[in-house]
């Protein structure tokens, strides 16, 4: 067996004892653009769409069930039955999950398997198998991960070229405006715990959806842009932790 592994969904391929025979390509996805011609006119105009789309991530495997305890597969069937399980589980249906590569350990990747795998028999013991992820056109740091506190009056890095959708925890009682980068954004109440989504533009406790709490200007939510971050807020009796999503194209 080789040291390259991928986990998905919490569990590693090394538990399948799949050895990946390619190299770590991926396929990024390309900016979303339509164009439309106009006669007399030699350029197409660009119609951006504001986003980028959907990369692939492709491992090419092989398995040999010799390599299990003869009690644990009696066929390659069974074997691919529950890497089936494994990749397609019911709730990658309506989201993603997380993917990690160890040969870009630093980062983790939002994915889907994109159809179900692809086995080559090459005899009753061995196959090969193709297993084709689909996943988002950024990937994210795993040291951003998690909340980590932060004081008032503070400057925040981000090292990444993309700026970022911070989750925002909020802990505390009263109102708030936090300011980043000289945009003040107001909780008009708070009740022990506040979450701020970014990404997802909600505003939530534990128990419920409290988007009616947040007075930002624009209705734009705020964002961590590459490079240095001022932070303040003007409640003292409020602690402030954040999960940074620090993020960059794949």
């Amino acid at each position: 067996m080789n040291d390259r592994f991928f986990t998905f969904n919490g569990r590693s391929s090394k538990d399948f004892n799949l050895l990946i025979q390619n190299d770590f390509e991926i396929e990024a996805g390309d900016a979303d653009v339509s164009y439309t011609s106009v006669p007399g006119r030699n350029l197409d105009i660009v119609n951006p769409n504001n986003r980028y789309k959907n990369g692939t991530i492709t491992y090419e495997c092989f398995i040999d069930i010799r390599w299990f305890n003869d009690s644990f597969y009696k066929d390659l069937s069974e074997l691919r039955r529950d890497l089936v399980a494994w990749l397609a589980v019911e709730e990658n249906f309506s989201g993603y999950s997380k993917l990690q590569d160890n040969l870009d350990e630093n980062y983790y990747y939002l994915a889907r398997l994109s159809k179900a795998p692809t086995m080559s028999f090459i005899s009753s013991k061995c196959a090969s198998i193709t297993l084709e992820f689909n996943v988002g056109p950024v990937k994210y740091r795993l040291d951003s991960d998690l909340y980590q506190e932060i004081s008032n009056n503070n400057q925040l890095y981000n090292p990444e070229p993309l700026s970022s959708y911070p989750i925002i925890k909020i802990t505390g009682t009263g109102s708030l405006n936090l300011k980043i980068n000289g945009i003040s954004y107001k909780i008009t109440e708070i009740h022990d715990l506040t979450y701020i989504n970014c990404e997802k533009r909600r505003i939530y406790d534990d128990k419920s959806l409290k988007n009616n709490i947040g007075v930002f200007p624009n209705y734009q939510y705020p964002i961590l842009k590459p490079g240095e971050n001022n932070i303040s807020w003007d409640n003292s009796n409020a602690d402030v932790s954040i999960k940074f999503n620090w993020r960059t194209f794949i």
